[in-house]
C-alpha cells in the first residue's frame, strides 16, 4: 500500500537519455506529447465553438489491453532515435512494467484478462515521473482508452518557425514508421507540442499582418483617391503611409528589441488610421479647387525661380498649412501628451501601446 499518497517506486522515474549532450537549459526545452488511441478531427465554425465530440473521439481500434499492444508502446519508448534528441521521458507503459514486476503480479507485458484490473490499480496508487499515472490516461468504466507519452527535447521552446518545422517533420517521420510496424491495436498515434503551436503562430501572425496591412494600404489609397479626385495625391499620401509604418517596424523591432507578437501585430494595424489622417486632411485641402486663389504666394527671389505650376503649387501647400495644419500639429502634440501617461506605467501592455502611439504620432505628422 502507499505510506503517503501515492507510491513511487524504483524503476517508475521518468528516463533520461544519458546520451544526449544537452545544448539548451532544461528550463527552455520543448516538450512533445505523443497520443494513442485519439482521433483528432478539426473542425472550423466562424461563429460559436464547436462541442468536444465534434473536435475528437476515442479510437475503436485502440486496445491497449492486447499484450501486443502493450509491446508496442513499449518499445515506442525503448527505441527513440538520436534525431529527436530526447532528454527526459514519461512513459507510463515502461512505469507500468516495473509496477507489474516490482509488485510480483507476473510478467509483462500482462494477459487481456488481467489488464483492466491491474492497470486502474497502477494508475491511482502510482506516479509517472513527477505526475500521477493516472494523468497519462483516460480512463473510461475501468479501462484505458487513450493514454499519452510525454518528451522533454533538447530544442529551445521558442525556436524560430523554420528550426522548430525541421524539428517536426523528425517526429512526423519516426511516427509515420512507428505506425507502419506497430500492432493494429496501437496504431494511429499521433504527436504534439506548444513548440508547434507557438511558432506556427507566430509565422501566421507575421504573414496575416502583412497582407492585413496591404489590404488596408490598399483601401486607404482607394478612399484618399475618392476625397482628393487626384491618382497622384493619393500615392503620395500612401507612400508616406507606408514611410510611417516602415519607421513603426523600425522602432519596434530595432530600437525597442520587441519581437512581433500580438500587441505589435495590433498596433501596426489599428494605428494605420494615424498614419494616414494628417497626411489625407493635408491632400485634401490642397486638392480644393480655390486652394491657389486663398493661400500666399512665395517670395520674391523664389517666385522668379518657380513656373507657374510651382506658384500654383506653393499656394496649395501654403492654403493647405494654413487650413489645418495648425489643427493637425495640435492633434498630434496631444496625442503624444497623453501617450507619455501610458509610456511611464509598468505594466508592459500599457508600455508598449503608449511608445507606438507616442512614435507613430510624431511620424505621422512629419511625414
Amino acid at each position: 500500500g502507499a505510506t503517503s499518497g501515492l507510491r513511487r517506486l524504483n524503476d517508475l522515474d521518468p528516463r533520461r537519455t544519458a546520451e544526449v549532450q544537452m545544448q539548451v537549459a532544461e528550463s527552455s526545452q520543448a516538450t512533445v506529447d505523443v497520443i494513442f488511441g485519439i482521433d483528432a478531427r478539426p473542425t472550423w465554425k466562424l461563429l460559436g465553438d464547436s462541442s468536444g465530440e465534434q473536435r475528437w473521439s476515442f479510437s475503436p481500434a485502440h486496445e491497449v489491453s492486447e499484450p501486443w499492444a502493450q509491446r508496442s508502446l513499449h518499445t515506442f519508448c525503448r527505441t527513440m532515435p538520436d534525431e529527436l534528441r530526447v532528454t527526459f521521458r514519461e512513459c507510463w507503459i515502461e512505469a507500468f512494467a516495473a509496477f507489474v514486476e516490482s509488485t510480483k503480479r507476473g510478467r509483462f507485458p500482462v494477459p487481456k484478462e488481467e489488464f483492466d484490473a491491474l492497470v486502474e490499480e497502477f494508475a491511482w496508487d502510482t506516479m509517472t515521473g513527477s505526475r500521477a499515472s493516472v494523468d497519462f490516461m483516460w480512463l473510461r468504466d475501468g479501462k484505458v482508452k487513450a493514454s499519452f507519452f510525454s518528451f522533454r527535447v533538447d530544442v529551445n521552446k521558442k525556436s524560430a518557425y523554420d528550426a522548430a518545422m525541421t524539428y517536426k517533420k523528425e517526429w512526423d517521420a519516426f511516427l509515420a514508421s512507428y505506425n507502419a510496424q506497430a500492432s493494429r491495436f496501437a496504431q494511429g498515434a499521433w504527436h504534439s507540442s506548444t513548440l508547434w503551436v507557438t511558432s506556427e503562430a507566430q509565422q501566421r501572425l507575421i504573414s496575416s499582418t502583412a497582407e492585413t496591412l496591404a489590404i488596408a494600404v490598399g483601401l486607404a489609397f482607394l478612399g484618399m483617391l475618392l476625397f482628393t479626385g487626384s491618382f497622384v495625391l493619393a500615392l503620395l499620401v500612401v507612400m508616406a503611409t507606408i514611410a510611417v509604418i516602415v519607421g513603426l517596424i523600425f522602432f519596434i523591432v530595432v530600437v525597442m528589441g520587441w519581437g512581433i507578437g500580438p500587441i505589435e501585430v495590433v498596433s501596426l494595424i489599428a494605428f494605420i488610421g494615424y498614419a494616414t489622417t494628417y497626411s489625407l486632411h493635408i491632400a485634401h485641402i490642397y486638392c480644393a479647387s480655390d486652394a491657389a486663389d486663398h493661400g500666399h504666394g512665395p517670395p520674391k527671389w523664389l517666385m522668379q525661380k518657380l513656373s507657374a505650376n510651382g506658384v500654383s503649387r506653393f499656394r496649395r501647400v501654403n492654403y493647405s498649412l494654413q487650413s489645418v495644419g495648425g489643427a493637425a500639429l495640435g492633434s498630434a502634440l496631444s496625442t503624444m501628451g497623453c501617450s507619455v501617461f501610458l509610456i511611464v506605467c509598468r505594466l508592459g501592455l500599457f508600455l508598449r501601446l503608449g511608445s507606438v502611439v507616442f512614435v507613430v504620432s510624431a511620424l505621422s505628422i512629419f511625414a
